[in-house]
Parts: structure tokens; sequence; C-alpha cells
């Protein structure tokens, strides 16, 4: 027997008991997530530079005080891309497009961690390549697109 409406109210298709309230507790820090980006933005990253957001489109996340929020990925106008790199060699790849028409930083929110299991070229590239100037579990990680990693040797070093 097919249960009636009232027996399936609320259920919703595909949710495992549990993942709907954790997903409601993720919805209610994220405000406190963006609090403390820009906190940390406005610390440690000076004004006019050009920061790279993995924003979901989210424009208030872009918002950076004083700084140029680019979303990541975004358009040839400027705009959000609408998705999702497809894998971590195209990520890589419009990053360093990016970089190469003036991005300075890389910030992800930790909202978007999984970005460095789902694309780990993605995460490997920019831990041998860039600077991470803060990781917080809170807030987010920053790269400096601008500089070598920690303990990289520029070429004159020997």
């Amino acid at each position: 027997m097919m249960p009636g409406a009232e027996a399936l109210a609320g259920i919703e298709a595909g949710v495992e008991p549990g993942e709907a309230e954790a997903e409601d507790a993720v919805q209610a820090e994220y405000p406190r997530v963006k609090e403390r980006i820009l906190q940390l933005v406005e610390r440690l990253i000076p004004d006019r530079s050009r920061v790279l957001v993995v924003s979901k489109g989210d424009e208030e996340l872009v918002r950076l005080n004083g700084r140029e929020g680019w979303h990541f990925p975004r358009t040839q106008t400027g705009q959000y891309g609408g998705y999702h790199p497809a894998d971590g060699s195209s990520a890589v790849a419009h990053l360093e497009e990016l970089r190469t028409v003036g991005a300075d930083y890389f910030l992800l929110p930790s909202t978007y961690f999984w970005w460095l299991d789902h694309y780990p070229e993605l995460e490997e590239h920019l831990r041998e390549s860039y600077r991470l100037i803060t990781r917080r579990a809170d807030s987010c990680l920053i790269y400096d697109l601008n500089g070598p990693p920690d303990g990289a040797r520029s070429a004159g070093q020997i």
C-alpha cells in the first residue's frame, strides 16, 4: 500500500535522516562565515587587490571593502559562471587565466573546502605554486597568487 500525502509530508527525496538538519545548520552559520571572511580579508589583503572568490554567485561574498572581488569561476564579462569547473585541470586553467589578467589572491570559503578533495589538481597547484596566507576552518583559506609557497626558493637562491 502506498503511503498517503500526510505520511510523506516533510520527507525530502534523496535526503537521509539528519541531512536536512545538518544543511539547516550550515545555512544558519553562513552569514557568520561571510562576516569572518570579510574581517580576514580586511586584515590580510591590501586595498585595491583583486581576489578570486569561490562564491556560487553570492554577490555579498565578492563585496570586499576596498578590494575587487571576482567570482570564481566567472565569465569573460565578470559574472558568476553558473557552474563548478568540470574537473581539477579546468579549475587550474581558469585560475591561471584569471591570474594573468590581474587576480592577486584566491579565496575559498570554508563552505567549499570540499573543492580541495573534489579538485585535487587545484589543491596541489595552489599548494605547490602559491603562498598560503591563512586557512581557518571557521571561515576560509586564502592564497597569495603573486608569491611562491612558503619555503620555496627563488630562481636566484642556491
